[in-house]
């Protein structure tokens, strides 16, 4: 599924919205992970903290999903997501005027949404998803009456809002309501055109072998804590064998390849079939040492994977972005990241278990 598909089929959440000026709006997104990213849109620019942003600099399924179910201006986000169109004063425009008025609820608490006493087919103000006969919903009982999803306003209140995303009422923790489908159809005009209930089901999860020498794991350690007596003798035998290959993996754009023996960072990549050259491969940051701070950074998140480079990376490290300023890194600087650093020569030297990336 493509980041346009993701973006007008899956559950996100539009966690806080914030209208800076008249040329600038701030957003928090949620969408399938546990993970917030800010997304800010002004007349020259769009960016995301996502990940995917961050390393491809165009349309993430975030920003996408601000474009198609937030302004409802699909077909324009369609354009800018085949780049039949750029980013301009006229396309921020467009969008703008329909952020004020889709948004406008979200952004004046004196003057809440008109009441919905009736949930079914009308959007949930957080996901902007229809609200559907046999879902669970929860109703804002101080003020305004209207309904959201269970979870959404679950995850609305897990963000640290203490009020109702519409009326900005003190939210009244109340047991979730199932919407009576009886009482809805009874109410409704247009019985003929409720459809029925689109349940999601999650895929039973598949189990994986042990494989120690075929692990994809890009967060693997050279430090191995498991408990030998639990390993299968078959298995075992395959685990004292000195490995003569590297283990690589892919993740978006890019290669991960963790070197199975001491060799210079081009001999790494040629017997892995990739071609080196200045400036597309990186190196794991393990000793202290000068950086040219015109090499770029790829920091990867040792808890969930995600990688950050250019300005994310660099206001990760809190590191000048002045190019004629050499800038000096200790390992261990930041615990929860690993670093990785753009090799500039074919012969840098990379020692066992020492991480390298390709970008394509």
């Amino acid at each position: 599924m493509d980041r346009f598909s993701k973006a007008l089929n899956e559950r996100i959440y539009l966690l806080s919205v914030n209208q800076l000026s008249n040329e600038e709006w701030n957003f928090n997104i949620r969408g399938q992970s546990n993970k917030v990213y800010k997304q800010i849109l002004t007349p020259t620019k769009f960016s995301c903290a996502c990940p995917d942003h961050c390393l491809r600099k165009g349309f993430c399924k975030h920003l996408l999903f601000l474009f198609c179910r937030v302004s409802l201006n699909n077909y324009l986000a369609r354009e800018l997501f085949l780049k039949n169109k750029t980013w301009d004063t006229e396309v921020f425009n467009t969008i703008n005027s329909a952020l004020i008025d889709r948004l406008k609820h979200r952004l004046e608490s004196s003057k809440p949404k008109e009441v919905n006493t009736n949930a079914i087919g009308n959007d949930c103000s957080i996901c902007f998803e229809e609200m559907k006969a046999g879902e669970t919903f929860s109703q804002c009982l101080t003020t305004c009456k209207n309904f959201f999803h269970q979870d959404c306003i679950n995850l609305w209140l897990d963000s640290g809002h203490d009020t109702c995303p519409l009326c900005r009422g003190e939210w009244s923790e109340t047991a979730p309501e199932e919407v009576d489908i009886q009482i809805s159809l009874l109410n409704s005009n247009n019985n003929d055109n409720i459809s029925e209930p689109v349940l999601e089901q999650t895929p039973t999860p598949t189990a994986t072998p042990f494989l120690p020498q075929s692990t994809t794991n890009i967060n693997d350690s050279s430090d191995d804590n498991t408990d030998i007596d639990s390993i299968p003798e078959a298995i075992l035998s395959r685990t004292l064998i000195v490995p003569t290959t590297d283990i690589t993996t892919s993740y978006n754009n890019i290669r991960i390849i963790k070197s199975y023996n001491d060799a210079n960072i081009k001999d790494v990549c040629s017997r892995n079939n990739i071609q080196y050259k200045n400036g597309n491969v990186y190196y794991e940051f393990l000793k202290a040492e000068k950086i040219n701070n015109k090499k770029k950074i790829i920091l990867m998140d040792k808890r969930n994977n995600d990688l950050f480079e250019g300005g994310c990376a660099r206001d990760i490290m809190n590191i000048s972005t002045n190019e004629d300023i050499d800038i000096n890194i200790k390992p261990g600087a930041l615990p929860d990241f690993i670093i990785f650093i753009q090799s500039t020569s074919p012969n840098r030297k990379i020692i066992k278990n020492q991480r390298v990336i390709y970008k394509n």
